[in-house]
């Protein structure tokens, strides 16, 4: 297997993580270390209640995972600054 090869198939394995683990029912702490395959917080999308979303990083660089504690309307302001609509998981 050549190294073009080799990275075409660790790009499909990463987007069927991306797809699979937010379906997946997950503890918190299980998430937390999946963070990295959760998608990233969008100002133009709507959240609803209990989504889980990667915001910032923490001193390790590795992504901080947020969860909404209520519906978020696009527009309606990042993790970092709206705390009241999002919690730091983990």
């Amino acid at each position: 297997m050549k190294g073009k090869e080799k990275m075409n198939i660790l790009g499909q394995i990463f987007d069927a993580l991306r797809v699979l683990v937010p379906a997946a029912d997950l503890q918190e702490a299980q998430a937390v270390k999946l963070s990295a395959f959760y998608p990233i917080w969008n100002a133009d999308e709507r959240y609803g209640n209990n989504n889980w979303l990667r915001w910032g990083a923490n001193a390790d660089g590795k992504p901080l995972l947020w969860t909404t504690t209520r519906n978020v309307q696009p527009g309606g302001g990042a993790p970092d600054v709206t705390p009241g609509s999002y919690r730091l998981l983990g």
